[in-house]
C-alpha cells in the first residue's frame, strides 16, 4: 500500500466532518418552504468537497437537481438558503455571481446526453459529468441515489444487446470530451482576460491567476477524469475465462469512490495480481497527488509565488507535468489488455 494512505484518509475524514457541518447548517436555513421545494431533489457537492480533499482555503461548489419539474420559484427557495449558509461559514460566494447555481431537472441531465445543447447555456454537461466523477450528496440522499441510477441507465441504454460483455464506450467518450472541453475553456478564458488587461500590472495578475488555474487543472481535474478511465480499463482487462463487462451496479460502486480511492483500489488489486508495472505507476501517481494536496494548504498568493520558483529542485509545474506523463503511461499500460482503450483514443 502507498505510504500516503494515512494522509489521504485524514484529509477525507476532515472533509466529511466539514461537509456534514455545512449540510446541517444548510438544512437549518432551508426551512419548511425550502424543504418542500427540494422534496424530490438533491444538492450534491463537487470539487474538493466532492473529492474528499478540502483544504483550509477551499470553497464549496454544488449542483441542485430535482427528479421532478424545475421551477424558478423552487430554485429561489433553495438558492437563498445555500448563499446564507455560505456566508455563515465565510465561504467564497458562488462563482460567476451564482450563474450556475440553478435548479436542474434530472430529465435534462439524462436526455441531453450527446445533444448539441448538452452544456450551453444550462451547464448540464458539466453537472452530469461531475455528478459521475467527483460528487457526494449534500442534501437529499435518496433523491441523489435515484438521480445517479437514472443517469447511469442513460449511458447503459444499449446494455441489453451486450448483456454479459458491456463496455461503457459512450461514457468513456463523454469523460474524454469533458477533459478536452475543460482544457479548451481554460485557454479561452485566460486569452480573453489577457486581451482585456489594460496595464502591465493587470496582465501580470492575469498570468499569475492563469498559472494557478493551470496547476489545479493538471492535478485535480486530470485526477477526476482519468481515475475513472484508469479503473474502467483495469476492470475490463482481458482475463482468462472471463468476458470484460461493466454492469450498472459496478459503475455505481465506482462512482461512490473518490478519485483517490479509485486509484487505491486499482493499486490493491494490481498488487494481488502481481502487476508490478501498474503498481509502480499508481504508487507514483498517488505520491505526486499527495504533494499537490499538501501544496494547496498554502494561500493562493503564496502558491502563485511557488509556481514561479524553480530554484529549489523540481518546480511545482514540473511535478504537474510528471503527473500527466505518469497518467498517460498508466493508460497505455492498461490499454494493452483492455479493448476499452480504443474508445479513449479513437
Amino acid at each position: 500500500m502507498t505510504t500516503n494512505d494515512e494522509f489521504f484518509t485524514e484529509r477525507a475524514k476532515n472533509t466529511a466532518a466539514r461537509v456534514a457541518e455545512w449540510s446541517a447548517a444548510f438544512e437549518e436555513e432551508l426551512g419548511v418552504d425550502g424543504r418542500s421545494a427540494l422534496s424530490d431533489g438533491c444538492v450534491y457537492a463537487v470539487g474538493s468537497a466532492g473529492r474528499g480533499e478540502l483544504g483550509g482555503s477551499s470553497d464549496l461548489d454544488v449542483f441542485i437537481v430535482t427528479n421532478g419539474e424545475p421551477s424558478r420559484v423552487n430554485e429561489a427557495l433553495v438558492q437563498a438558503p445555500l448563499i446564507r449558509m455560505m456566508r455563515r461559514f465565510k465561504l467564497p460566494p458562488p462563482s460567476n455571481d451564482a450563474t450556475f447555481l440553478r435548479l436542474h431537472g434530472a430529465s435534462e441531465l439524462e436526455h441531453r446526453l450527446g445533444a448539441v445543447n448538452d452544456d450551453s447555456p444550462q451547464n448540464t454537461f458539466t453537472a452530469r459529468m461531475l455528478l459521475l466523477l467527483e460528487s457526494r450528496p449534500f442534501y437529499g440522499q435518496e433523491a441523489y441515489k435515484a438521480l445517479l441510477r437514472r443517469v447511469v441507465q442513460a449511458y447503459w441504454r444499449n446494455e441489453q444487446a451486450h448483456a454479459d460483455h458491456y463496455l461503457p464506450m459512450v461514457l468513456v467518450n463523454d469523460i474524454v470530451r469533458y477533459w478536452r472541453v475543460v482544457l479548451l475553456n481554460y485557454e479561452a478564458k485566460f486569452a480573453s482576460k489577457e486581451r482585456e488587461a489594460k496595464t502591465s500590472g493587470e496582465l501580470e495578475q492575469v498570468r499569475l491567476a492563469k498559472w494557478l488555474a493551470s496547476y489545479k487543472l493538471r492535478f485535480a481535474r486530470c485526477m477526476t477524469c482519468y481515475s475513472m478511465i484508469i479503473v474502467l480499463l483495469w476492470q475490463t482487462r482481458e482475463q482468462e475465462g472471463k468476458l470484460p463487462h461493466v454492469s450498472q451496479d459496478m459503475m455505481l460502486e465506482l462512482i461512490g469512490l473518490t478519485p483517490v480511492q479509485r486509484l487505491q483500489a486499482v493499486l490493491a488489486e494490481a498488487t494481488g495480481a502481481g502487476a508490478g508495472g501498474v503498481v509502480t505507476l499508481v504508487d507514483e501517481l498517488l505520491a505526486l497527488y499527495a504533494g499537490y494536496l499538501a501544496s494547496r494548504t498554502m494561500r493562493d498568493d503564496e502558491l502563485k509565488g511557488k509556481l514561479r520558483d524553480r530554484s529549489n529542485g523540481p518546480s511545482l509545474f514540473e511535478r504537474a507535468d510528471t503527473f500527466g506523463d505518469k497518467m498517460a503511461q498508466l493508460v497505455q499500460e492498461l490499454g494493452r489488455s483492455s479493448r476499452l482503450i480504443r474508445y479513449v483514443v479513437v
